[in-house]
């Protein structure tokens, strides 16, 4: 959902089931080593 850019961070992350935004960021940066902004602009 992330590289396709067809929605915004906030919706995926609440129907990901994460409390908020800054939550899924948090997240995907532990574990990709990036933001998920920062995936979605290299792609």
């Amino acid at each position: 959902m992330i590289a396709t850019r067809e929605m915004a961070l906030c919706d995926i992350a609440q129907a990901a089931g994460f409390t908020d935004q800054s939550q899924l960021t948090r997240t995907f940066r532990k574990q990709m080593g990036i933001t998920p902004a920062a995936y979605r602009a290299g792609r």
